[in-house]
């Protein structure tokens, strides 16, 4: 059993261990007089509840973005709160109670042709306590814009959220075609890439953002 003791009316004990204590207060005055009391205490955590962050963030067509996270290993998880990071501000979007929801589609007023998107998530434990948000991950915003004759200039925002990224795959649908086909794969660091000896007709591009674990 810990103590402690002190010779001034502030004296103070940390305690070290998480759960039920019985708290011994005992008061002795200058005179020898004692009194005590005795209380069972429940002692919280102080650390905010940790956060596993999200795994990745991605566009599912034109006006979706799903969002993914790590499941909580917390013992006394509460619940998710999933945020739209604009800039700084965040917006919330999403909150679950259920341990096992690591997903989340956006589809409020999404426009992936005209901006990229950032979300965050913080947790909340059974004690009410709520995390700081974590490491914003953001969508990749692609432009394709003419770059001369039968050339065609693709430029994207970087995906954030990764330490270090692998690379970048490339695909490209020729109007003819119902499917989408792999272009080019170009470096991690890399994000303009000249489509060239092209026909003077419309192709639609889209980009895939590769981590080094395999995402």
């Amino acid at each position: 059993m810990a103590s402690t003791q002190g010779l001034t009316p502030n004296a103070t004990y940390n305690y070290s261990n998480i759960g039920n204590s019985i708290i011994n207060f005992i008061v002795r005055d200058e005179n020898g007089c004692v009194d005590s009391s005795k209380k069972l205490v429940y002692i919280r955590d102080t650390l905010d509840p940790s956060n596993n962050g999200i795994s990745y963030v991605t566009v599912k067509d034109k006006q979706e973005v799903q969002i993914n996270w790590l499941k909580s290993q917390i013992s006394v998880f509460k619940e998710y709160l999933v945020f739209e990071d604009e800039a700084n501000i965040l917006t919330p979007i999403y909150s679950s109670t259920n341990i096992i929801d690591t997903n989340f589609i956006d589809n409020n007023n999404v426009t992936v042709d005209s901006r990229r998107y950032c979300y965050t998530t913080r947790i909340t434990d059974t004690c009410l306590r709520t995390g700081p948000p974590i490491k914003s991950h953001c969508t990749i915003f692609l432009r394709a814009a003419g770059a001369g004759l039968g050339e065609t200039e693709l430029r994207w925002t970087h995906y954030e959220g990764w330490d270090r990224r692998l690379n970048y795959q490339i695909y490209r649908k020729h109007p003819d075609s119902s499917d989408f086909r792999i272009l080019t794969t170009v470096d991690g660091t890399q994000n303009v890439y000249i489509d060239d000896s092209l026909c003077d007709i419309n192709y639609c591009y889209y980009i895939i953002c590769n981590n080094r674990n395999g995402i």
